[in-house]
């Protein structure tokens, strides 16, 4: 027997290492891992933002809040009227207490200065109504203008229309196409808003300083509140509004913050007076500082006012006041960002896809008759109450600002709705759009027209003309560019005034 053959078989030890498709493998799934991470940062830095915005926004709100408890007069837009006082162009008053209690809202505007007499007019409460001192033929003196649905607005009172240029000042709201049309929603500057700066005090978060500059090199006296910066990048004289560091109270919105070399110690005082340009700007101030204290820096800051409030009041037919705080950061105040657009806003319960009212085939009301129209919207059906509003506008003016979580405000019965989700068309309205609703009556001058879907049903229809169209047409959508939230207020009730 033959023996079997031997093969010899060389063993070689195995080579550490990886194949290239192991390599490119881990490189993709590392991508989309490193991808999938890096898109997290844009959306955290804007969900910080928002976060930051909503904070300083609900801080604001309860500002107004407190404003409106302590000082009814922010939301009635004028004190009682006084015996024996002088009055003069703009002042605005309400009647006595237990008179207004008798009357509808009003607010009374004084058209010519005066001295009242001892006792209260005999008010003319009718809107646009006229109030005289004395016997016929007597000059008139006050202006009436009915409290139902207007705005407490101190900085938009000021700057929207400055001077009243346009006549519109005294409204929320306008037609882009033509100045002479604007909203019926009264306009007021609240209560003491005398002046711009003043406005802002009560409108703006008071704690927006940004820092203009900071000053390493500066010799200081302690006993003189006054100090020469030397070395800022720019002339503060000239990057800073005068009004800003006038000596008037409730004016300074320039103050230095001086700080120790250590970090533990600060004090603040308010500008009253800037001279000099380039390497020797002299500010100065009231109070001296500390003895003892010795600053390293200084801190140049300007007041900013990027978080502001405007109060939408709707009064009841017993007076009270239901309010919403609409709260804007870096709010524009140009006439366009009040333009009023075609919008019908109407209270509706639609019907669902089976297109009959409530559960077709079903007498829901058990009245013996199934899918009469008393069954519309009935609890289990697929009716659904509206939440949307088509706005209509025309090409050859500026188009509204809307934009998901925006918000459109019913400009007739001023109530604000938050925008979920949009859709855009030309030429006319897409059937589809109002499929199950009423049709909404096309504006003749419109040529552009967007759906937004609202975040809740529309609560309350406002009238709309089907006889003329564009400018002339009743109520509108009004939407205003930088609103951050709207905040619902606790009612005011006439005998809290």
């Amino acid at each position: 027997m033959k023996n079997p053959q031997h093969i010899s078989v060389t063993s070689y030890d195995d080579r550490s290492g990886t194949t290239l498709s192991e390599v490119l493998i881990s490189l993709l799934v590392m991508s989309v891992g490193v991808v999938s991470v890096a898109a997290l940062f844009p959306i955290a830095v804007l969900r910080s933002v928002q976060a930051t915005q909503l904070t300083n926004a609900a801080n604001l709100r309860h500002n107004v809040e407190a404003f409106t408890r302590i000082l009814p007069q922010v939301v009635n837009v004028g004190p009682d009227w006084q015996p024996v006082t002088n009055y003069v162009v703009n002042d605005l008053v309400v009647a006595q207490t237990e008179t207004r209690r008798k009357t509808p809202s009003a607010v009374f505007e004084c058209i010519a200065n005066h001295t009242s007499p001892g006792l209260e007019p005999d008010w003319n409460f009718r809107n646009g109504g006229l109030t005289p001192l004395g016997g016929p033929g007597v000059t008139s003196y006050w202006r009436t203008y009915s409290l139902n649905n207007y705005v407490v607005d101190p900085l938009g009172w000021h700057l929207v229309d400055p001077g009243n240029a346009l006549g519109l000042r005294r409204y929320l709201g306008n037609r882009q196409s033509t100045a002479a049309f604007h909203s019926n929603v009264y306009r007021f500057a609240s209560y003491g808003a005398l002046n711009e700066t003043i406005a802002t005090r009560l409108a703006a978060l008071p704690d927006s300083w940004v820092q203009h500059g900071e000053s390493l090199q500066f010799a200081i006296d302690n006993t003189v509140p006054s100090v020469t910066l030397q070395d800022l990048n720019e002339n503060l004289i000239d990057s800073v509004p005068a009004a800003y560091y006038s000596s008037t109270p409730n004016s300074n919105f320039v103050r230095l913050t001086f700080i120790d070399a250590d970090n533990k110690a600060s004090h603040t005082r308010y500008v009253n007076g800037l001279t000099g340009t380039g390497t020797a700007q002299t500010v100065s101030w009231t109070n001296a500082l500390p003895a003892g204290f010795v600053p390293a820096r200084i801190r140049v800051e300007v007041y900013d006012r990027r978080f502001t409030w405007m109060l939408s009041v709707r009064r009841g037919a017993g007076g009270s006041a239901q309010m919403d705080c609409v709260v804007f950061f870096n709010r524009s105040y140009g006439v366009e960002d009040e333009n009023v657009v075609s919008a019908v806003f109407r209270k509706e319960i639609g019907l669902g896809a089976d297109g009959g009212f409530g559960n077709v085939g079903v007498d829901d009301d058990n009245n013996g008759t199934t899918d009469n129209p008393e069954e519309r919207g009935w609890p289990g059906s697929d009716d659904s109450p509206r939440n949307f509003v088509i706005v209509q506008y025309n090409s050859a003016n500026d188009p509204p600002f809307y934009k998901k979580g925006g918000y459109v405000c019913d400009a007739t019965n001023l109530r604000w709705y938050r925008i979920i989700d949009t859709a855009e068309a030309s030429t006319n309205i897409p059937a589809a759009w109002t499929q199950g609703f009423t049709a909404d009556v096309q504006d003749s001058a419109a040529d552009r027209f967007v759906r937004l879907t609202l975040e809740v049903p529309i609560v309350e229809t406002a009238a709309q003309t089907t006889t003329v169209s564009g400018i002339d047409r009743i109520g509108g959508a009004l939407m205003m560019r930088g609103i951050v939230d709207v905040f619902p207020l606790r009612a005011q009730l006439p005998w809290e005034e």
